[in-house]
């Protein structure tokens, strides 16, 4: 697919870009429309594929560029805290589970999001050895 990579007269006009489509090329537009010196890209995408990235433009016009994936270490340790004490049902989060042995199934699962918020791959401990994991 090819983007449109703007020019002289529209370059450097804005002070802050978001990227989120986890593209290439959005991802280099964005950097061709922020503005020199004082502007700022804050990218919010994963992305499946490494992208090609020109870095010229960060340097060249001494950019900040931040990467953001929207959640802290405090954010995690909060929600932990709210499972553990009860204030919280992750339950219905979990779609489906699979053994140690079936992780492969699982990471295809995770991939498929139209079918699966969450998979779950629960190793035997020595309480669950000779018990089947129940998978949906």
């Amino acid at each position: 697919e090819d983007f449109v990579l703007y020019g002289p007269t529209s370059t450097g006009n804005i002070d802050v870009g978001i990227e989120a489509s986890g593209l290439a090329g959005p991802l280099n537009q964005v950097l061709e429309l922020v503005r020199p010196v004082t502007g700022r890209l804050i990218c919010v995408a994963l992305y499946e594929d490494k992208p090609e990235l020109d870095v010229n433009q960060i340097v060249s016009k001494n950019l900040n560029f931040t990467g953001v994936l929207g959640y802290t270490e405090e954010d995690v340790a909060k929600a932990l805290s709210l499972i553990a004490e009860g204030k919280v049902n992750h339950k219905p989060l979990i779609t489906h589970r699979y053994s140690l042995e079936e992780a492969s199934a699982a990471f295809e699962a995770q991939i498929d999001t139209s079918e699966t918020l969450k998979a779950v791959i629960k190793p035997r401990t020595p309480s669950t050895r000779g018990k089947d994991n129940v998978r949906h």
